[in-house]
């Protein structure tokens, strides 16, 4: 029974993050890394070392929304 319960589930919210990342493809926004421990202030790429000290939550978000938010660009990965 639980096994259906996921299956549905994800069967409900896949179709849902699919459209959510294409819109944001097609906006051209590039997509970055939060890590969301309580003295996070960067912004990374998908391959940065730095995320592996990260002591929260990784989180995706858009280069735009991310400097609206007040993080800058990690030194390790935008040099």
């Amino acid at each position: 029974m639980k096994k259906r319960i996921l299956i549905i589930t994800l069967l409900l919210f896949i179709p849902i993050i699919l459209v959510d990342e294409s819109i944001t493809i097609a906006q051209g926004e590039d997509k970055v890394l939060i890590c969301s421990g309580k003295n996070s202030k960067k912004y990374h790429s998908k391959r940065c070392s730095g995320l592996n000290r990260c002591g929260g939550d990784i989180i995706t978000s858009t280069m735009s929304a991310a400097i609206k938010d007040g993080y800058t660009p990690c030194k390790i990965c935008y040099r």
